[in-house]
This record gives C-alpha cells, sequence and structure tokens, in this order.
C-alpha cells in the first residue's frame, strides 16, 4: 500500500519551535563578514555615487550579483539519499530560489506560475494560498507597482543539507538579498550608503521525500518552515507581501543597519527591519 504523506507545512513567515539547522537567530556575526560586527552609523557619499553604484559604501558591495551568489554546496551522500540524489536536491532548491527572489517576471508582474510548477503536486495550493496572506514575502518576492531595480540584485548565504525525522532530505537556504530599488517617479537620490537598499533576510527551509512510502504527488520540493525580515522597507507594503522603500523619504532617509547583511545576526542585534518571529 502505497501511504499518503502527512506533513505539517508550517507558513514560512513562522519558525516556531522547530528551529533550522542554520539559525538566523544565532549570536555571533557571520565569521566570513567580520566588517558586520556592531551597527555603524551611515556613511555619508555624494548623491552621484550613491545613483551609479547603490551598493557603494555598504557589506553587499562585496557581494555576488544574482544567481551567482546562490552556491551549491559540495555533495554527499546523506543517510538513504545517494549523492546524486541531494546534487539534484540542491539543485532544485537553487532553481527554486532563483525563480522565487531574482526572476524578473516575479519581481515586475506577480507571476507565480513559474515558482508553483516546481513544487510537488499536493504542496502547490497551500503555497498558492500563501502567496496571497501576509506570509508571501517568505516565499517569494515582488516589488511594489511602478519600482524598477537600479542594478543586478546583490546575493549572499548558504545551504545546509540533512535527513529529517521522517527519512526526508532537508535543504536549509540562509540568504540575505539586496534589492537595489528605484521608486516610481523617484527624482533624488540620498547621498547616504544604502539609502536605495532593501535587505530582506530569508530562512527557508525545502524538503524531500523518498519514493517508497509516500505517494507520487507529495514528493518533489516541499517548502517547510522559515521567516523572512526586510530593512529599509515600508513595512506596511512588506506585509502585503511586496517590497517598497520607506515612505516620507523626503523628510528623513533612512538604510539598513550593516548587520542586516550578516545572515547570522540575531535579530536584537539588527534591529529595525519588518518581519514576524514566533
Amino acid at each position: 500500500m502505497v501511504l499518503a504523506v502527512i506533513v505539517l507545512l508550517v507558513p514560512a513567515g513562522v519558525l516556531a519551535a522547530r528551529s533550522l539547522a542554520i539559525s538566523l537567530l544565532s549570536d555571533g556575526p557571520d565569521s566570513e563578514n567580520n566588517q558586520f560586527s556592531g551597527a555603524a552609523a551611515h556613511k555619508k557619499i555624494a548623491s552621484s555615487v550613491v545613483d551609479a553604484n547603490p551598493f557603494q559604501g555598504t557589506p553587499a558591495d562585496k557581494f555576488a550579483s544574482g544567481e551567482a551568489g546562490i552556491v551549491v554546496p559540495a555533495v554527499k551522500q546523506q543517510g538513504g539519499w545517494s549523492a546524486d540524489a541531494v546534487a539534484d536536491g540542491l539543485n532544485k532548491t537553487k532553481a527554486a530560489l532563483t525563480s522565487a527572489r531574482l526572476d524578473n517576471a516575479m519581481l515586475f508582474q506577480g507571476q507565480t506560475q513559474p515558482y508553483l510548477d516546481q513544487l510537488s503536486e499536493s504542496s502547490r495550493d497551500f503555497v498558492g494560498k500563501q502567496l496571497t496572506t501576509p506570509s508571501a514575502l517568505a516565499y517569494v518576492t515582488r516589488l511594489a507597482p511602478g519600482y524598477t531595480l537600479r542594478a543586478s540584485v546583490r546575493v549572499r548565504g548558504a545551504m545546509n543539507v540533512t535527513v529529517g525525522d521522517a527519512g526526508q532530505l532537508v535543504v536549509s537556504a540562509n540568504y540575505v538579498w539586496v534589492y537595489p530599488l528605484r521608486a516610481p517617479n523617484a527624482t533624488k537620490v540620498f547621498g547616504l550608503a544604502g539609502s536605495q537598499l532593501v535587505v530582506l533576510h530569508t530562512v527557508e527551509r525545502y524538503e524531500f521525500y523518498p519514493e517508497k512510502g509516500y505517494a507520487a504527488q507529495n514528493r518533489g520540493l516541499r517548502p517547510g518552515d522559515g521567516e523572512q525580515r526586510a530593512y529599509n522597507a515600508d513595512c506596511s507594503i512588506a506585509t502585503d507581501g511586496k517590497l517598497a522603500l520607506p515612505p516620507n523619504r523626503n523628510r528623513k532617509p533612512d538604510a539598513p543597519v550593516k548587520l542586516a547583511y550578516d545572515r547570522n545576526a540575531s535579530k536584537n542585534a539588527a534591529p529595525g527591519g519588518c518581519g514576524k518571529r514566533e
């Protein structure tokens, strides 16, 4: 008898008690990026410099561009999963992250179907409904109407592979996505490092169930638990599942704190973002 999967898909806006293997809430800064230590004051630079390179003066200036920042780790056998099967899971996770966070059709037009088509059949309806709720930003990135990008998105993070209690392959993805936004009808660029950037930090888990004992519609890429937090963003629009720069920018320009760029910074060390943690 083929058993159906019974999997609790926790909305990706909530971490709950099931901490990920690489937790967003760890206490120390990223050892690879010790320039993040402290929430130093934002550096003032010429507006023309910000306009030419919106990443200038921020840690994101050293991040990889686009898909190149989604690095697949070294592959080895995990439990009953062969090295080839692990590589397939990692590559499918990278493709899903690319569709969800970097694809122009997703960012500008909100075309979610290419992302949903990559998921297991039984999880598509659930995730599709989540994309109409405040949890949407935990799954995909869409820009608010009229917004464009000043340059390619910068990315830094890591994936980690484990085997779950049900024998499923678990890929945990902890990434910082830096979106250099141009607001609709923008006429002024502030001379402040990072003032045009929205930083989105996501911790997501994707799971793959084995063929033995699980129905076909339950196998393949399945989103699990996770969370997200956006910095230098309009929180009311982020709640609607989209990214935009903060309102009232003619009065008070802002920028993400430096620790917002660190995938391992604790929430207390990188305050001021939009996001829900439970």
